[in-house]
């Protein structure tokens, strides 16, 4: 007799079908094991639809395990419900027990009025996947019923819920404030007028919430007008007439506080400004805060005076103090062109007025070129002003360590002087005696306060600064450059990494000159010196302030000629890649600015270095750095065509992303085309290409905010 043994779980058959057949039930009521778990998934905006909620892309998953010895490959099969905003209605349901082609979730196949879709059995310990969806983001727990059978029919189920939540902060952006109390010795400020410009992934700017040091109002009165303090406290309006509580005003988004006279006190104060999406994250930017109190508010006498340059233009961000032979003094403010002090005492004090920062603002080869020459007696310095400017070293003469200081500023070989301010302040009402030797002036104003002490006026001078285009209240220097260019050029070549590479420079129109500065971006390729040729270099013209950065300046106490294809100098370098010499070096203005000095009244010009191809059919032509560079909202480029034609502009950001093109009619001679935001819609670093017939070139310009 013959015997065939059959497995009903595996379906395995063994031996030879006979007469009889014996048949084996292997039992199994071991049910799989499966766990739950609650799930949040991050939400974005859909680029293409920017108007629109935030969304998140849910995948969810699970793993099943089944010991029971019933289960092979393949044999646990799913079915999951998903109940979204978890109202009790099944909207979606993901089985194995549909059919395998059904992959559209907004079908309906086993006709339960759900919306099906089919997934895959898992294997003992296989995770499952479930097709993903995309779900608007809100504050809501959907909820999932997952349920899993072995091949014996053996069912588990668990539940678990998921979110799609904004989980990205906003991006706070302020700007530090000055105010006046009131006659009462207060006032109240919004924390929504210290923004300037934040943003959030998800919620549009006109829906952000403002407060001030990370206090957020009673999160279920949202909706209305009251006061608050800490994490959702309420409070009264009693603790805020005293400064110690914030008020929320719904159709403001923005909380208020009150700030008296004990912030004048210590004005200038520092404060936070926290800004709230509509899921409430939230992040802060610190913020000054300036008080002054200009109708005697707070009691005793007021101290002012304004801080401006001999132009009359109000210098910013001078530190002010005000000192005394009593226990609270020094006192100190951060004035923008006007300072106040108030609440002070009848007695005798010492104000005086300093300045730290921005020490390259207006500094530039030129004054080099004017100190120089009030050295060497050529052409004095002809005011007392000019002269205080001029002591670099501050050592109450203008001599050559002047000069050798001021180069290093220039080069961005240091970002400070080594014994003296950016900005010094000589009281306005001083008369010099002698106004060739202005050194001993004071720098303060000595005051027997007896009521009200107005008029003690300041005049700042930059230091450094000795044709006077320093800008006082911005910092930033305007550009007061001509649209003539000094035109270096050096011949363009293939280098290999390894090699030590000269480039001479020469220049079609170096008439005139005094002087010229600027700075060249180095890529794949090292300093290692300059020689000089029809003019003299050494090592005090050049520096290397930071990697793949040169910068050079030179001044002259008379003015020079060189004839065109005259070796001005050579630019001794190491190649560590390998490349086109006009590919590997670039000149801009990132630590000095760009510029010449020509003609009897020193005009400043524009710089630019050109890389000449040796081969015939490109000669004549020529494309220049863009100016300025770098640039918030328009650029100009100039370029040559040695007769009239077509060029094409391409302009790609670091990854070799095509950013813009453009086609331009040229004609013959020096040309120019610009670009604006709208062309160069990013920021950084692009490159930007001209290509007509054979003639090709590429340089960089950096776009800022």
């Amino acid at each position: 007799m013959t015997y065939t043994y059959i497995n009903w779980c595996t379906g395995a058959v063994k031996g030879d079908k006979g007469e009889y057949v014996k048949y084996y039930k292997y039992k199994d009521d071991i049910k799989p094991e499966l766990t739950c778990r609650d799930t949040m998934f991050a939400a974005n905006p859909n680029p293409a639809n920017p108007s629109g909620f935030c969304e998140g892309t849910v995948s969810l998953t699970a793993t099943a395990t089944d010991t029971s010895g019933c289960t092979a490959k393949g044999w646990l099969k799913w079915q999951v419900f998903v109940d979204l905003w978890g109202n009790g209605t099944t909207d979606l349901e993901f089985s194995s027990f549909l059919p395998t082609n059904d992959n559209n979730l907004g079908n309906d196949t086993n006709g339960n009025g759900i919306r099906d879709a089919y997934v895959k059995p898992t294997g003992s310990g296989d995770k499952v996947v479930i097709p993903s969806f995309v779900l608007d983001a809100e504050m809501t727990a959907h909820k999932v019923q997952w349920k899993v059978t072995d091949g014996c029919g053996n069912v588990t189920d668990c539940y678990s819920t998921f979110m799609v939540v904004d989980k990205k902060a906003p991006t706070p952006y302020c700007v530090s404030l000055s105010s006046a109390v009131m006659q009462n010795g207060q006032v109240e400020l919004w924390a929504i007028d210290f923004n300037k410009g934040s943003f959030d992934n998800c919620t549009p700017q006109n829906a952000l919430l403002y407060t001030f040091n990370g206090e957020h109002p009673v999160l279920s009165k949202l909706a209305v007008e009251h006061y608050f303090t800490g994490a959702g406290q309420e409070s009264t309006a009693a603790a805020y007439g005293l400064g110690n509580a914030q008020r929320w005003v719904p159709n403001y988004r923005s909380s208020a506080m009150i700030f008296n006279c004990d912030d004048v006190e210590a004005s200038p104060i520092t404060l936070n400004m926290s800004v709230w999406d509509s899921k409430l994250n939230t992040d802060f930017c610190s913020i000054t805060l300036t008080l002054i109190d200009n109708q005697g508010g707070c009691g005793g006498a007021r101290v002012s005076g304004n801080l401006v340059t001999k132009a009359q233009e109000p210098i910013n961000n001078v530190n002010v103090k005000i000192d005394a032979n009593v226990p609270e003094f020094p006192r100190y403010q951060v004035a923008n062109g006007n300072y106040a002090f108030t609440g002070i005492q009848d007695g005798n004090y010492e104000v005086s007025a300093s300045k730290v920062d921005d020490y390259s603002n207006g500094v530039s080869t030129l004054d080099l070129v004017m100190i120089q020459r009030h050295i060497l007696g050529l052409a004095k310095l002809d005011s007392p002003e000019k002269l205080l400017a001029a002591d670099v070293n501050k050592d109450g003469k203008v001599t050559a360590s002047d000069l050798v200081e001021l180069r290093k500023l220039i080069l961005g070989m240091t970002d400070k002087l080594s014994n003296n301010d950016s900005w010094v302040f000589v009281p306005k009402s001083y008369g010099y005696a002698d106004a060739t030797n202005p050194f001993g002036a004071p720098r303060s104003i000595s005051l027997n306060v007896a009521g009200d002490v107005t008029g003690n006026d300041f005049t700042g001078i930059k230091v450094g600064d000795v044709n006077n285009d320093a800008v006082a209240a911005t910092g930033v220097a305007a550009d007061n450059r001509t649209s003539k260019v000094l035109k270096f050029v050096a011949e363009d070549k293939t280098v290999n990494a390894g090699e030590i590479v000269t480039i001479d420079v020469t220049a079609s129109n170096f008439n005139q000159i005094f002087g010229y500065q600027f700075t060249a971006k180095l890529n794949g390729m090292e300093l290692l010196e300059v020689k000089s040729g029809a003019i003299s270099v050494d090592e005090s013209n050049y520096g290397v302030p930071s990697a793949n950065t040169m910068t050079m300046s030179w001044a002259s106490e008379k003015a020079v000629n060189a004839t065109e294809g005259e070796v001005l100098f050579t630019v001794v370098m190491k190649a560590t890649t390998s490349g086109r010499l006009s590919n590997m070096m670039s000149v801009g203005s990132d630590v000095t600015r760009s510029e010449s000095y020509a003609g009897s009244e020193m005009e400043t010009n524009r710089l630019d270095l050109n890389f000449r191809s040796g081969e015939a059919e490109t000669a004549g032509y020529a494309m220049y750095q863009n100016e300025p560079n770098p640039f918030k909202t328009n650029t100009v480029v100039n370029f040559n065509m040695p007769a009239a034609g077509e060029a094409t502009f391409t302009v790609m950001d670091v990854t070799g992303k095509l950013v813009h093109t453009r086609t331009v009619n040229a004609v013959k001679g020096m040309n120019s085309v610009e670009f604006n935001r709208n062309d160069v819609p990013v920021s950084g670093v692009v490159y930007y290409t001209i290509e007509s017939g054979d003639f090709t070139a590429t340089k960089a310009m950096i776009v800022i905010e």
